[in-house]
Formats: C-alpha cells, structure tokens, sequence
C-alpha cells in the first residue's frame, strides 16, 4: 500500500533535553497506527513536529510524497492532515452544528448539509442545536473528533481520544474510529488507554526518552522485554 506519511530521522531538542531522538517511521494509506510510551516519551512532541505546531532541529516529514518539514499547521491542513489534542479544543459558544460547519466552509458550498452528515457519524445527530458549553465530556470528545474531519483530512492525527472517558463513552468512540477506518481515514493514536488502542491499531510503535524502540503488532507489543521494562510492566500494565 502506499505511505501517506514518512518520518525521518527527527531530532527535538529542548535546551538538554533530546525529546525525539533520531525517529524514523512510515505509515500506509488507510492504516491505524498506535503510539505509546510513558510520560515523557516524546510522544506529544513528535505530534507536534509532525502536524507542523513544531519544527525538528534535524529530519524530514513526507506527507503524500512532498516534503512538509516546518510547514505552518494550516497548510497541512489544506493537504489533508489534521489533529485533535488532549485538551478540548471547540468553540464553546456555539452549536454542534456551527462548530462543524466553520471547518466544512472551506471544503464544500453545501457546509450546512456536511456539518449535518459529520453529526451522524459521530453519534451528535441529536445536538446539532445544543451549545458546546452544554455537552458532557464524551461528547465534546466527539465534537473536536468531528471538526477535524469536517478539513476532510486524509491523515487525523488523535492525541489521547479515550482520556477520561467512562465505558459507555469508550464504546461510542470505538466505534466512531472504526468507520473512520472503515472509510480508509488513515489515523495515527497516542493513548494511554492500551486496551483501547490495541483494539483499533493495526501496528504500534512504543517511544522512550525520545527513542523509537519497538514497532510491531499489538500482539507482539505487549511480549517485547524493551517495552515491558519500558512502559508495560509500570504504569501501562493495568490497561494492556
């Protein structure tokens, strides 16, 4: 399959700290792919770089085969990536609908009827009218998961979608990132979540002080010493 996305060699230093250490790694047009690690990992600043809020002191980033290395958010945006964040990030003021139809502005004359159709898929069909500020944290959840989708993205980049979710919210979201699979949005996922994100990822890649030191499938994650040391036999152990 073709890689919609290729990281090279990204290097991010902050003063003395090295938070992404020479990372390199592809991902195929349509695949889900996870990445974990403890806090700390790098995890954050490699979104960061990628999505174009950071630039790598060394390194490329090659989305749909043109370098994008530095490129400011908003035109990756225009190209088809986009990323939501661990803190919420909507307009709270205004409706479901007009928080789906700002984005969808750009993309389609008819903003109004794909606010509408993003709504259903993202189980928000029934607030369209509700103001953000109203809804519950499950919802906003979904909410910012729909504004992404609203640039019409080909590469969503979901920094921890399940954090402080109950149960029944997780299964909702579940099965929101399922059709977006389903629909061949290719995804990568930052969790903490492991059961969670083992249930959707295709293929895992585990950070630890900035280094990339395990890619594989879920399954074999959870075998490899490096990462059990790393992060499973801690904090991720209870979740795996």
């Amino acid at each position: 399959m073709e890689e919609v996305l290729v990281v090279k060699n990204l290097i991010k230093r902050f003063g003395g700290l090295i938070a992404t250490d020479d990372v390199s790694f592809s991902v195929k047009r349509g695949e889900c792919l996870g990445i974990i690690g403890p806090n700390g990992a790098g995890k954050t600043t490699l979104f960061s770089i990628i999505s174009g809020f950071l630039k790598p002191d060394s390194g490329e980033i090659i989305f749909k085969g043109q370098n994008v290395t530095g490129m400011k958010p908003h035109k990756l945006v225009s190209l088809g990536m986009t990323r939501t964040f661990q803190l919420i990030k909507v307009f709270t003021h205004l409706t479901v609908k007009e928080n789906l139809s700002i984005p969808s502005m750009a993309h389609s004359k008819n903003y109004e009827k794909v606010a509408e159709k993003i709504a259903k898929k993202i189980h928000l069909e029934e607030y369209l009218d509700t103001t953000a500020t109203n809804l519950s944290h499950g919802d906003l959840k979904k909410l910012s998961i729909g504004i992404a989708l609203a640039t019409q993205p080909e590469l969503i980049l979901l920094d921890e979608p399940f954090a402080g979710l109950n149960p029944d919210e997780v299964v909702e979201l579940d099965d929101i990132i399922d059709e977006m699979k389903k629909d061949r949005v290719t995804q990568i996922i930052i969790e903490h979540r492991l059961r969670e994100l083992f249930n959707l990822a295709d293929r895992v890649l585990v950070l630890n002080f900035g280094k990339l030191i395990f890619e594989g499938s879920p399954e074999e994650v959870v075998k490899d010493i490096k990462v059990v040391e790393a992060y499973l036999g801690t904090k991720g152990e209870s979740n795996a």
